[in-house]
């Protein structure tokens, strides 16, 4: 999920703004407001670039959508990456059509300057479970702005794996973080953190035990509408899952060359299985317990007794190239 901060109008006109076409009225206000209010912190909290690999890169960016609500705007945070080019991978719902809204990329150049550009056109942007978003950068910014150096893997585990190591690279909102908060008062923004993860082809299940008379009362595949196939599965991670993450890149482990998929579904109390298991009385029932059987199929299963799940799904590059071939850089 995405991360929302409503704030009022406010209008500036010291604007750092990459662009190639000049901006209207109604942009300059809206890129006046982010510049005025968001900070994009490394992990240690400071406002410079988080730099990665041998090659020292630094291709990781804020998506911010800006959606105006009368005398007020809606501020919502993404995660994207510049995978080369003019091609800026995120999640499809990070950037979605609204009347009046903007899209903006807030990013480091390769001076280490911060910059916002204005997001105006698609590489590919899918439907419905096909939560993933390319979008077109001008090509300033491109040249502008380090790159991941994308290069196309395959997910070579078959479907019943085990699972395998993965790192979400992401910006968490900066609420997350009460230290960097306090030194940033009246900001919103996001905060850089790797994210340790375990990651699989399969698809999490979830049981209903009663507490009483220890049966299975409900058994549901936690998979939103998902496939194997096109997808990872993720969970047992070092941080918890949070809004913002949406449209973070994902690697195997460590190794950032390695890219295999992009974050665009957390699967939370907002899932269609939780969603399912409140209808049926169960998500708040004190006398049942939630059972998760997670992504490896073979550790032992967690007991949730009341709560959210954070669990992560991420669509594979190779089902995104079967999409549209030309959706990611060759």
């Amino acid at each position: 999920m995405p991360s929302k901060l409503r704030i009022a109008f406010c209008f500036l006109l010291n604007l750092n703004t990459a662009r190639a076409a000049p901006l209207s009225p109604s942009e300059v206000a809206h890129a006046n407001v982010v510049e005025r209010v968001v900070v994009m912190l490394d992990e240690q909290g400071n406002e410079a670039p988080v730099r990665i690999g041998e090659q020292n890169r630094s291709p990781f960016g804020i998506l911010v959508s800006v959606v105006p609500n009368g005398d007020q705007v809606t501020l919502t945070y993404c995660t994207g990456t510049h995978l080369k080019g003019t091609y800026l991978l995120t999640a499809a719902h990070c950037v979605p059509k609204s009347a009046g809204a903007t899209w903006w990329v807030m990013y480091y150049n390769k001076e280490g300057k911060r910059q916002l550009s204005l997001l105006r056109d698609f590489h590919f942007k899918g439907k419905g479970n096909d939560d993933v978003a390319v979008v077109k950068l001008d090509e300033e910014v491109g040249a502008a702005w380090d790159d991941a150096n994308f290069r196309l893997h395959t997910f070579d585990k078959p479907t019943e794996s085990h699972d395998v190591p993965v790192t979400l690279w992401s910006y968490s909102p900066i609420r997350f973080f009460p230290e960097f908060e306090q030194k940033h008062p009246g900001k919103a923004g996001m905060v850089f953190r790797s994210n340790p993860c375990a990651a699989s082809r399969l698809i999490p299940r979830i049981e209903v035990q009663d507490l009483k008379t220890k049966r299975v009362v409900a058994n549901l595949f936690f998979n939103d509408g998902l496939k194997g196939k096109e997808h990872l599965f993720i969970d047992r991670c070092r941080h918890e899952i949070v809004d913002g993450n949406s449209g973070s890149l994902i690697t195997h482990g460590k190794n950032f060359e390695y890219k295999l998929a992009v974050l665009d579904f957390t699967m939370g109390n907002h899932s269609l299985a939780w969603k399912k298991l409140t209808e049926l009385g169960y998500a708040a029932d004190p006398t049942k317990r939630i059972v998760y059987f997670g992504v490896d199929g073979k550790s032992e299963p967690v007991t949730y007794e009341v709560g959210m799940f954070s669990l992560g799904a991420g669509t594979l590059f190779e089902t995104i190239g079967r999409r549209n071939e030309s959706a990611l850089p060759r």
